[in-house]
């Protein structure tokens, strides 16, 4: 096993491979982190874990990577204010992921001098829309060689919006993505669907099973 997982085993996130529902998706991350882990200094994460009433723990997945990546400071990004909290190289702040302009307001407040970011996660409301709004807007804040992730697609398999296998589902988009076909997204710009295209290294899909979804898109 990964220290990644031993690390999301020990702060009870769901991104670990023990609990009940957890959908192991360390081992998949590890894979492609792990060789460089002490050269990340940046990662932004759109969810903050409340810890309440559940098996995992309050922030869970920042303080995992602040002790996967020691080099790097972890933003962690949440609409409800209750969740947040700063601790060590922690920093959390409110935003809405689906408005542009409120996220990059808050972000050059809270992350000020910082253009990019080394790695991108968003675990945040798992809607189909809201998550291809935001890679639309976010992708071009990772840095070059950096990693863009949206967690959760199985969504995609639940009819959140659109039946299973609709061609506008997010597992639909990043599966095009990732065979090199056009992403045809009705929520983001022309513009951005380019700059995604063109910027991509490769997309890689993880399902562990249909309620387990994750991917990953290397940046150029």
């Amino acid at each position: 096993m990964s220290l990644l997982c031993d690390l999301a085993n020990k702060y009870r996130t769901d991104k670990g491979t023990q609990g009940e529902g957890y959908h192991s998706f360390t081992p998949f991350y590890a894979k492609f982190w792990e060789e460089t882990r002490f050269k990340v200094s940046s990662v932004l994460e759109i969810g903050v874990n409340d810890g309440l009433g559940k098996t995992m723990s309050h922030g869970s997945s920042q303080k995992m990577f602040q002790d996967y990546f020691p080099n790097a400071v972890i933003y962690g990004v949440d609409i409800n204010e209750k969740f947040l909290f700063n601790e060590g190289r922690i920093i959390t702040f409110k935003a809405d992921q689906t408005n542009e302009k409120e996220f990059m307001e808050q972000l050059s407040k809270f992350a000020p001098g910082r253009s990019c970011f080394d790695i991108i996660i968003d675990d945040g409301s798992h809607d189909i829309i809201h998550q291809q709004i935001t890679l639309g807007f976010l992708f071009p804040k990772v840095s070059s060689g950096g990693w863009y992730v949206i967690e959760d697609i199985h969504t995609s398999n639940w009819g959140w919006g659109f039946p299973p296998g609709h061609p506008d589902t997010t597992l639909s988009i990043l599966k095009r993505l990732a065979s090199g076909e056009h992403i045809n997204s009705k929520y983001m710009t022309p513009n951005q669907a380019v700059f995604i295209e063109s910027q991509k290294e490769f997309c890689e899909i993880f399902e562990n099973g249909r309620d387990h979804v994750t991917s990953i898109i290397k940046c150029k």
